[in-house]
């Protein structure tokens, strides 16, 4: 072999070497780069004022998707707090959604040293109301407790709560009929089960 092909065959051998080094870094590079673009999103939620914004979970998911759990408080010359809890929910499905007003139920642990249930006797009878239909897209804010629910919330202390939530709905149609509001007919039916925490501060009575 001449000096001129010895050469030739070193700088092929090179170029190989060198070309195998550039593919094994892309490959290797090119997933830390692709990981590190989808984990870079941050997410910034604004609670409204004078509220306490739980963090949730929930299911099913499907027809109904539940956006916000919420809670309320006031304090008062007279004692302890009370509590109110928001549910915003909206209508994800193909079917309307119907529900009634008082569809919401809450429940704390019985140990909470935060918030306490009161069950009072005689309390009165819940609403019956009923609400619209909500069409795909829409949203509604159940309430808990309302007047005529047999139970309310009162916050003796600060501190950090779990909250059961619940709501039943049903998916379907309006029927046709010669004078609306026609009525809604039920095809399928589901509850919302929701598990929510809440951190309360101490509230301020008012004078």
């Amino acid at each position: 072999m001449n000096t001129k092909s010895l050469l030739l065959g070193v700088f092929v051998a090179l170029t190989l070497v060198f070309a195998s080094l550039t593919v094994e870094e892309y490959i290797r590079v090119t997933p830390i780069h692709t990981g590190a673009s989808t984990t870079t999103t941050t997410t910034t939620v604004l609670c409204p004022s004078g509220m306490v914004c739980g963090s949730f979970t929930y299911s099913p998911t499907g027809q109904v998707k539940v956006e916000s759990v919420d809670a309320n408080y006031s304090a008062n010359q007279y004692g302890p707090a009370s509590v109110t809890f928001w549910v915003t929910f909206e209508n994800v499905g193909s079917s309307l959604v119907s529900f009634p007003a008082y569809a919401l139920n809450a429940s704390v642990a019985t140990n909470s040293s935060a918030l306490r249930e009161i069950i009072p006797r005689n309390f009165g009878l819940s609403a019956s109301a009923e609400t619209s239909p909500l069409n795909n897209g829409q949203s509604y804010t159940l309430f808990s407790p309302i007047s005529g629910d047999q139970y309310y919330f009162l916050l003796v202390q600060a501190g950090t709560v779990d909250v059961n939530l619940n709501f039943t709905w049903d998916a379907g149609q309006l029927t046709q009929c010669a004078h609306p509001p026609c009525p809604f007919q039920a095809l399928s039916s589901g509850t919302t089960v929701i598990s929510a925490q809440f951190t309360f501060e101490a509230p301020t009575q008012s004078p």
